[in-house]
């Protein structure tokens, strides 16, 4: 068995269980997904990402998703947050906290249009695949891989450019 096929077998067996109201299968999933969750809304400067994620997890565990839907889970968790973040934003001017990464990287991050942020931020903070960010953004996986790529080269260039 593949290391993906393994993780869409644990993956299938925690929904399972915590639909069935398992706490194992809700511990599974919170240390699956509870890290990433919480790195998406610290990058973001939420004042308290450890709240959100919790959150988020309460409300994407009262609607899991049916038998043979468990990918959809992550694509609800992190719709959840990307709600969260964009009510505290709207608030406010967009903060990406430079502690959670570098100062480079967060100015690099500034400079981007607001759904190629979110794309990189999707997939190389909170680990999910082209799918399932495109299904998070409203966007077609087919363009996923061209403005992730423009994105990467946009922030290389900047964190290259001579100070």
């Amino acid at each position: 068995m593949s290391t993906g096929q393994h993780h869409d077998e644990g993956l299938r067996r925690a929904v399972s269980a915590a639909r069935q109201g398992s706490d194992h299968g809700v511990e599974w999933l919170w240390n699956r997904w509870a890290r990433a969750v919480v790195a998406f809304g610290r990058v973001h400067g939420l004042d308290d990402p450890e709240g959100v994620a919790r959150v988020a997890f309460d409300r994407v565990l009262v609607q899991l998703p049916e038998p043979g839907e468990e990918q959809r889970f992550a694509r609800c968790l992190f719709g959840v947050v990307r709600v969260r973040i964009a009510e505290v934003e709207a608030d406010r001017p967009l903060r990406i906290e430079a502690g959670a990464i570098s100062r480079d990287t967060a100015a690099a991050l500034r400079r981007l249009e607001d759904i190629d942020r979110e794309l990189i931020l999707l997939r190389a903070i909170a680990g999910l695949s082209r799918t399932d960010a495109a299904h998070v953004l409203g966007i077609d996986v087919d363009d996923v891989g061209p403005r992730e790529a423009a994105a990467l080269q946009s922030v290389r260039n900047h964190i290259l450019e001579p100070t």
